[in-house]
């Protein structure tokens, strides 16, 4: 054990129960430059690598939108090549698999979404409270598209192969690929 492990140990075992105590030890962090400068460096990379592993949202995803009741998430695969610049994309359950007209529930619309041809475009949305069985629909909208329908040889649009339950708990929807409407 280093000697500033110890020294921070120890302003840890110092705390008393005194209401007006803070816990802080103003000796407890010092450190003689002189024996010890080493030492203080490894135990504040220490102290960094912690952090940046509780701060990599591996344990928020499992609590977070997407373990949360109501949390939707999951892939679009964006197509290579894609042709023209994204206006914007939106997300609505339908409860057949041929959709006219509105959709049964809008999940959302999102103006110029960041998509990258090739790579899949994460969604993670709460809260959506709909319940029952649907479809996912996603519709990209390029400049020059539709707006409530996809243009044929201009926008994109892809859906969930079955429909997903929706009943209050998290959805994690299988990818959908979009392609281009015909």
């Amino acid at each position: 054990m280093t000697l500033s492990s110890m020294l921070i140990l120890g302003g840890l075992f110092a705390c008393s129960d005194d209401a007006n105590d803070t816990g802080a030890d103003d000796t407890a962090n010092t450190v003689d430059p002189a024996t010890d400068s080493d030492d203080e460096s490894e135990v504040d990379a220490d102290d960094a690598e912690d952090e940046s592993e509780s701060d990599d949202g591996s344990a928020e995803d499992e609590v977070g939108t997407c373990g949360a009741d109501y949390g939707f998430c999951g892939s679009i695969e964006i197509p290579t090549p894609l042709e023209g610049t994204p206006r914007a994309m939106a997300i609505s359950l339908y409860d057949t698999l041929t959709p006219a007209g509105p959709p049964n529930v809008t999940v959302t619309e999102i103006d110029a979404p960041e998509v990258v041809a090739g790579e899949p475009y994460v969604v993670e949305f709460s809260p959506l409270i709909a319940t029952g069985e649907y479809y996912v629909w996603v519709f990209l909208y390029m400049e020059g598209g539709g707006e409530w329908a996809p243009v044929p040889g201009v926008d994109y649009f892809g859906h969930s192969a079955e429909t997903i339950t929706f009943d209050r708990a998290a959805v994690n929807f299988p990818s959908i690929t979009l392609e281009m409407a015909e």
